[in-house]
């Protein structure tokens, strides 16, 4: 074979084989897109009126501030916790599980470094951790789990009933899905933190990763209010 023919041959080879990657990066792309929106589609609309960003610029104010309804839950002690017991404190809320691997410990971190910067005003605060995971996690073992970021941070379990009635209020969404390995499933969940004012009304939602800086700062702002 001649010396042109075998550089002609070498470049349509080239050619084939960027050809035949720029066709799988496309392939996976689609197939990634189509799995992104079949995710979106599964979670429900949010309802949540959303405003202005708050304070801090990380979370975003509900107007109007949505009052909630009140529920209970099975304390650790073997007695119901009320959601209106809490009132007259203001209220940071997130939904998971014990056995996440990622949200749910990043998100309680920052809880704890929260309730840090707010100093003597964390005494004003409730700072709750609820559940979806009521087939393996037991009151005890919910409350032990928040108690390890802070022992004053409150731990529950929510059962299907208490949570298919609240869910709506707060855009909950949890699904269970099985995979391989020692953990055997994850929970895909709702990954928002509530702020929730003295009069149990929902005033604020932050996006996962807020920074505790901002929550504290935003939790301030709403202690200061009449």
């Amino acid at each position: 074979m001649s010396t042109v023919a075998a550089s002609t041959v070498g470049n349509r080879r080239k050619l084939l084989t960027i050809f035949g990657l720029l066709l799988l990066v496309l392939v996976g792309l689609g197939i990634g897109a189509i799995l992104v929106t079949r995710a979106q589609n599964a979670k429900p609309k949010s309802t949540i009126p959303l405003g202005g960003p708050t304070t801090s610029g990380q979370g975003s104010l509900v107007q109007p501030p949505r009052q909630l309804s009140d529920f209970s839950l099975m304390g650790p002690q073997g007695t119901p916790v009320k959601f209106s017991d809490l009132r007259g404190k203001a209220v940071l809320l997130f939904f998971g599980y014990t056995h996440c691997p990622d949200f749910c410990p990043t998100t309680l971190v920052e809880f704890r470094d929260a309730k840090r910067a707010l100093g003597a005003e964390a005494d004003k605060v409730a700072f709750v951790f609820i559940s979806v995971d009521a087939e393996a996690d037991t009151p005890q073992s919910v409350a032990a789990y928040a108690q390890n970021f802070d022992p004053a941070f409150v731990g529950l379990s929510g059962d299907p009933a208490t949570l298919a009635q609240i869910g709506p209020e707060y855009d909950l969404y949890y699904k269970k899905r099985e995979v391989s390995g020692a953990s055997s499933y994850l929970i895909d969940h709702t990954a928002i933190t509530y702020l929730i004012d003295r009069q149990g009304r929902l005033k604020v939602v932050f996006p996962y990763g807020t920074p505790a800086s901002a929550m504290a700062t935003d939790i301030k702002a709403l202690l200061a209010q009449p």
